[in-house]
């Protein structure tokens, strides 16, 4: 820390202490009688006035022994220890100096340090008394509304700690945790590999890198660099990854294509086992000034971050930016009130079902210091006035940097652990937790659906486009591609909804799967690897989300989803000519089971003609039970035969 840095701390504390700026004690009237106490006193004032605080604060502590009442010593050394961030030491002896004279007018900026310092402790009836202290003897406006704060706040714990669940809370075993510092950490929607960054010296200079580990066995591996590509000689830190684990949007410091390298967000994507170089996303999302903190919707299309740019409500404000079809973001926006304030606003994290939205912020009452809070979007696209995480979670400490897995159970943060003395912290602990059941209710359940593409003949790894649709409005959810060298994806869905999920490859039949997510206690994630068929005559497959309901052949408004994609495959491959056929399970007359299957596979070639397909494209034809593809003896396996299958019969 420099002299000038020194200096201005003493005089801001000497001011709130309410001391005079000259350090000589000459003019001084002294509480103490000791000739001892008060030449030690002087002593250590010229020590002081040189700035040799170890020398002065020895003699003050000289002083003390000799009249352990000596009120001006106490205060001297008190705010001596918390020019040196001794806060425990300083705590003591502003406390004590204040004990000494309870109702002095202007020990008020005294008074307030002593209620920061029991705050802290969770100490709020300590707290509360010496706020109403400082607002009985200050005229400072701006004095009396942090103590104010100060008594709100502790009302507000009180009533979070009385209703505290216990959240089993606890720093995450070695390997992690060994560097100086880790922070800001972030889990693949499958919760099976861990990012966050680390620094491994004490200076904000030092050299900043994101690391990954993986679960094996329920423990984690020892952390690595996530990339080479991505880890350089400049720092690289808080990160975030889409829900397909394949996208890593992470900050970056003063790297040469940096708008005027500050602290810029970038991009990289994985192929097979490697990240690619990153790229910065330019001048859309990035500024001048410091932009960082992104978290990434799962569906990778929606980033909020953290800056200070210019034009926002308060220091730090959170901004919000989407990716349009061609991969462009648009101009990041302030997300405004009620999100914002002239406070700080930090540490956005956006929960996988892309709704719930949690941040850290100083300026609304908590439990002191950042707290975390969350706000919910609704379907007019506002945000919900937000709510306090409330205790355990949050805590008298800045609390920020939280990540909830996809499934709504467990939590991730860091805390920072510090020690008495000038650049003595130890820091940056990552901590694991259960998420509380109150917070759970709040969270909609998301599950991953992970897997392989392969070529259902050569058994080839292949790349595919996956959509996951909401078959009540036909919306595309989320959109992802599997990897085209590992054939590997993953997508993320939101409990309430029932889903298709659409893969596609131009040279290959598409593959749809109806996924039912209304009842979440019944779907739990899981592994599905899909051969998707090659276009070639005779090969078929079955339309998983064309329905209709019970001895009836009229589509289902939910098949439309399925068969408007089907339809524009069908104008995009032209010459193929396909059939239609409709089959029953053996419940009913044989007669009946051919007729109703024949009009259903009628009912989807209609359906079809009327989107522009022509009708010579089309054959149909109805099979009765005849053809099934899982026995009858069960209502799984009858719901299995009842369905529409398309066949290539023509190219």
């Amino acid at each position: 820390m420099s002299k000038l840095n020194v200096l201005k701390i003493i005089l801001s504390i000497c001011l709130l202490l309410g001391l005079s700026l000259n350090f000589s004690t000459a003019q001084l009237v002294l509480s103490t009688k000791s000739k001892k106490a008060i030449a030690y006193f002087q002593e250590a004032d010229l020590y002081l006035q040189q700035r040799k605080f170890p020398e002065g604060m020895a003699l003050l502590e000289k002083a003390i022994e000799k009249d352990s009442n000596f009120f001006e010593a106490h205060l001297r050394l008190g705010s001596a220890h918390r020019i040196m961030l001794n806060h425990g030491l300083a705590k003591k002896h502003i406390y004590k100096a204040c004990t000494l004279r309870p109702e002095q007018k202007d020990l008020a900026g005294a008074y307030f340090m002593v209620a920061e310092y029991f705050f802290k402790e969770n100490n709020y009836t300590v707290a509360k008394e010496f706020a109403n202290k400082t607002i009985q003897y200050t005229i400072q406006e701006s004095l009396k509304s942090q103590a104010r704060k100060v008594i709100a706040e502790s009302d507000f714990s009180i009533a979070q700690l009385a209703v505290a669940p216990n959240i089993n809370r606890k720093r995450m075993e070695t390997p992690l945790n060994k560097y100086y510092l880790q922070s800001f950490p972030v889990l693949t929607a499958d919760g099976e590999n861990l990012i966050f960054f680390k620094r491994d010296g004490t200076k904000p200079t030092d050299s900043e890198d994101v690391m990954i580990c993986t679960r094996e066995n329920e423990k984690w591996s020892v952390p690595v660099s996530i990339s080479d590509s991505i880890n350089t000689k400049y720092n690289e830190g808080m990160c975030t990854i889409a829900g397909d684990g394949r996208t890593l949007v992470f900050t970056s410091c003063k790297r040469p294509d940096g708008i005027e390298q500050s602290c810029d967000i970038y991009v990289s994507y994985k192929r097979g086992s490697e990240w690619s170089v990153p790229a910065n996303l330019g001048n859309n999302v990035n500024s001048k000034y410091w932009d960082s903190e992104p978290s990434l919707s799962a569906d990778g299309n929606t980033l909020f971050f953290s800056s200070d740019r210019k034009g926002g409500l308060g220091k730090e404000d959170i901004y919000m930016t989407t990716k349009d079809e061609r991969g462009i973001w648009s101009v990041a926006k302030n997300l405004g009130k009620p999100i914002n304030s002239i406070g700080r606003e930090v540490s956005p994290m956006i929960f996988a079902n892309s709704q719930t939205l949690f941040f850290a912020t100083d300026n609304k009452i908590g439990m002191g210091g950042f707290d975390i809070f969350y706000t919910q979007i609704n379907d007019s696209s506002t945000w919900s006035p937000p709510v306090n995480i409330g205790a355990p979670i949050n805590t008298s400490e800045n609390d920020v940097s939280l990540f909830i897995t996809s499934n709504g159970q467990k939590g991730y943060y860091s805390i920072d652990e510090k020690q008495e003395g000038m650049m003595h912290y130890t820091r940056g602990f990552l901590y694991e937790f259960d998420v509380p059941p109150l917070l759970q209710t709040v969270l909609k359940k998301t599950i991953y659906l992970k897997g392989k593409i392969t070529d259902a003949d050569t058994k080839a790894n292949i790349g595919a486009g996956i959509e996951l649709l909401d078959l009540a409005t036909g919306k595309v959810i989320q959109k992802v591609f599997a990897d085209d060298i590992t054939g590997e994806y993953m997508v993320v869905l939101a409990e309430g909804k029932e889903y298709d999920l659409h893969v596609q490859n131009e040279k290959y039949l598409f593959h749809s799967s109806y996924l039912d997510f209304r009842k979440p206690e019944a779907f739990d994630s899981k592994k599905a690897d899909i051969a998707l068929k090659p276009l070639k005559l005779g090969n078929s497959i079955v339309l998983n989300n064309v329905f209709f309901n019970t001895n009836d052949y009229k589509l289902d408004q939910k098949s439309k989803t399925e068969l408007l994609k089907l339809a524009e495959i069908l104008k995009k491959n032209n010459p193929i000519k396909i059939e239609i056929s409709g089959h029953t399970d053996t419940q009913g007359t044989e007669i009946d089971n051919q007729t109703l299957s024949q009009k259903r596979a009628k009912e989807v070639a209609g359906f079809l003609i009327a989107q522009g397909i022509s009708p010579t494209r089309l054959q149909t034809k109805g099979y009765g039970s005849t053809k099934p593809i899982a026995p009858n003896d069960s209502e799984v396996g009858r719901a299995m035969n009842r369905r529409i299958e398309l066949k290539i019969v023509a190219k």
